[in-house]
């Protein structure tokens, strides 16, 4: 395990309080807060060279200003987590006679520089939080929502004692309790409580035969269940507005875990093409193999008067599915979750905004991995999650490109964030031939 650390003084971001209202004495510098910051926000930037902190502190640093903090931060890379520790430094003027400083905390932004590129998405904040800079393996996800009730933002919760991650669910595009829209929101602690609770009373009720705390309060309709499922601990919110009592307890009984990766085992099996249930799958033409999730289906090579040539190995779902039923307009058959497929020769392009975009490398050869807007503006919800793996690098698409190209649709069968997981894990496994 390599370890890299990095450290950097800065005048800009920002602090805890600084000092509060007390009276120093005379000629001390400013109190400063003992230990590390505790931050409430990490984005990675594109290289993934660097990484910007938000926390609250005191005012921005001035030489001349003795109630003004400075800040360093550290970087720590330890396996795939990236620790990081947030520091106020104490003020060289000391104060004035008599003066004291406000409590007042102020936005802060602190740039800290990586070693390397990280690759991971778990951020450990030395000062006793975790957060995590993408949806993490094993997510809650409702398997009875009402139609038309799309997953609309999500995000770390934090504070607490263990890492959690809040999920909602609404017809609306932008909901928010105090506008009155309808909206489910799940609250995740991985490992440990959840530290949430609703307005008393507090009763009990039963959550697939599991005893579980209950809160109804009647002036607003919220509903809280909070309940245990493998070992972490979830909190359901909703209203009386939209789900009856009983419908509300249906939906945390709907509830169960996202497979993360140590819940797809790829098996090494030799492939074989007889069958439509696979281990391991490879593309006619030579150009990859990959491996299938247990439990998955792929397609065999397939003629077909309409389509023409299907070559094995392109369509992937959770359950078996009639390769016959795309056609030309739309070759991707009903069932399938993920589509692989290889271009020789042409160009890759996107028409829908990118939502984001970051590049990696599949056996060897650099990818790029995109999510796409569903419509025409950035702030439409995410449609497409997709690989394009590069095969020549060195030559433009105009002249001859080749590439594989990997997808899964919001509109595809199943849960579209367990969908994305099993393409990261398919893609993982791909091996590719020598162009």
């Amino acid at each position: 395990m390599r370890t890299i650390r990095s450290i950097v003084g800065a005048a800009i971001a920002g602090a805890l309080v600084a000092c509060g209202a007390t009276t120093p004495i005379d000629g001390e510098p400013a109190p400063i807060p003992d230990g590390p910051v505790r931050f409430e926000n990490v984005i990675l930037a594109d290289d993934r060279l660097s990484v910007r902190v938000d926390f609250i502190g005191g005012r921005e640093f001035a030489p001349d200003e003795p109630c003004s903090i400075a800040y360093e931060g550290t970087t720590e890379i330890v396996g795939e987590e990236l620790e990081i520790g947030i520091y106020a430094i104490q003020h060289p003027m000391p104060l004035a006679p008599d003066q004291g400083c406000d409590a007042m905390g102020h936005s802060r932004t602190l740039t800290l520089p990586l070693e390397e590129p990280f690759e991971g998405t778990v951020v450990r904040d030395v000062a006793g939080q975790v957060l995590f800079l993408a949806p993490p393996p094993g997510l809650a996800l409702v398997g009875a929502l009402p139609d038309g009730w799309d997953l609309r933002r999500e995000g770390n919760v934090l504070g607490g004692s263990t890492p959690r991650w809040e999920r909602v669910w609404s017809p609306d595009p932008d909901p928010w309790p105090a506008q009155g829209a309808s909206m489910l929101t799940m609250l995740q602690a991985f490992g440990g409580p959840v530290e949430a609770t609703g307005a008393d009373p507090r009763t009990s009720v039963q959550v697939n035969g599991q005893e579980a705390a209950f809160w109804f309060h009647a002036p607003s309709g919220e509903m809280v269940v909070v309940w245990s499922l493998g070992d972490d601990e979830l909190a359901l919110v909703g209203y009386l507005g939209d789900f009856t009592r009983a419908e509300f307890i249906g939906l945390a009984e709907s509830v169960t875990l996202e497979a993360d990766a140590s819940r797809y085992p790829l098996a090494a099996a030799e492939p074989s093409v007889d069958a439509v249930q696979l281990v391991t799958c490879e593309h006619a033409t030579g150009a990859y193999r990959v491996q299938v999730p247990d439990g998955w289906w792929t397609n065999p090579a397939f003629e077909d008067e309409e389509l023409g040539s299907i070559s094995a190995c392109r369509f992937f779902g959770p359950a078996e599915f009639d390769v016959t039923t795309g056609d030309r307009e739309d070759p991707i058959p009903e069932g399938v979750a993920i589509w692989i497929d290889f271009l020789d020769g042409g160009c890759v392009g996107f028409i829908n905004p990118t939502l984001s975009s970051r590049t990696t490398m599949i056996d060897a050869y650099p990818a790029v991995v995109t999510e796409l807007a569903e419509g025409k503006l950035e702030t439409n919800p995410a449609f497409t999650y997709q690989y394009v793996v590069t095969l020549v690098p060195d030559m433009a698409c105009e002249e001859g490109g080749r590439y594989i190209y990997a997808l899964t649709r919001r509109d595809f069968p199943g849960d579209y964030e367990t969908n994305k997981h099993v393409l990261d894990e398919v893609m993982e496994s791909l091996e590719i031939r020598e162009p």
